[in-house]
């Protein structure tokens, strides 16, 4: 499938005016992921020196994790690869007002086809796009080869409970499944490996968002671009009476006047194998 044909490039491109209102998991989550990298800089300082090396952000989105990457890695060249152009030039004006734009480039580009020679990167940063990918094991192995040997993939992902309040209510008016099967910790760990990662960290986590309505939640993920999660193919069009059934079936796990969405996240380090310096003896 071409980019120009990919469907989750039109949700996006459709999405990246709205995006950053809508955004409040995107940015809690890169924000979580970058607090885990602050572990990783003292030994990516000491491989590459505190002014050099090439970061490539994997799903950019309007450049929030640039941001974070940029107050981290300042002398680092950064690349921001994403599927959707109007994601790309929303960030390329976010980098343009905080003066940020210096070593940075825009690659519109799909995730799972990328355009990047071998061992051109040292560290690869994705939060929060993995999950979209349609065949994740061969877009792994892709990462792969573009890190230099040593080099780091530092993501976040969501894992099959994302969802599930929604995918609950959902689950006794109709036979279709309402919510995206997405990838566990277990078998995610399996494919890096299989991709060619000798080392892996990863670590689970559930985060809990509130809305006041089932229609809330419903419209950030659309305003977000996620319309994958609901999935597709359901024969016409939901029955009214399900529909509310469906609804009524979400009002019963309402809190303190909150409707829960739960996500969950899992957030992986993995080294790509480097050959050992010493000559066998």
């Amino acid at each position: 499938m071409s980019v120009r044909q990919n469907p989750v490039r039109r949700a996006f491109d459709r999405a990246a005016q709205s995006y950053d209102q809508a955004a409040d998991l995107q940015r809690e989550v890169a924000r979580r992921l970058a607090l885990r990298l602050d572990a990783l800089l003292p030994s990516l300082h000491r491989a590459l020196g505190q002014n050099s090396g090439r970061v490539l952000d994997a799903g950019s989105g309007t450049g929030y994790g640039a941001s974070l990457l940029h107050s981290r890695l300042p002398g680092f060249s950064l690349v921001e690869l994403d599927i959707a152009p109007a994601m790309l030039s929303q960030a390329r004006q976010q980098r343009a007002e905080l003066g940020e734009g210096e070593h940075c480039t825009g690659l519109c580009a799909d995730l799972e086809a990328l355009p990047l020679r071998e061992g051109c990167v040292d560290l690869i940063w994705s939060s929060l796009a993995l999950q979209w990918a349609v065949r994740l094991g061969p877009a792994l192995t892709g990462l792969n080869r573009c890190l230099n040997p040593g080099g780091i993939l530092h993501f976040a992902t969501l894992g099959p409970g994302t969802l599930s309040e929604l995918a609950a209510s959902f689950a006794t008016v109709d036979r279709y499944r309402h919510v995206n099967r997405f990838t566990s910790a277990e078998e995610v760990e399996r494919l890096l490996f299989e991709a060619g990662f000798s080392s892996v960290h990863r670590e689970r986590e559930s985060l809990v968002m509130e809305y006041p309505d089932v229609a809330s939640v419903l419209r950030g993920l659309k305003a977000i671009g996620a319309r994958r999660v609901v999935e597709a193919g359901v024969p016409g069009l939901m029955g009214k009476a399900r529909w509310q059934q469906a609804l009524a079936n979400y009002e019963t796990l309402r809190r303190n006047g909150q409707l829960p969405a739960t996500y969950e996240l899992i957030y992986v380090t993995a080294r790509k194998h480097a050959p050992s310096k010493h000559a066998p003896e």
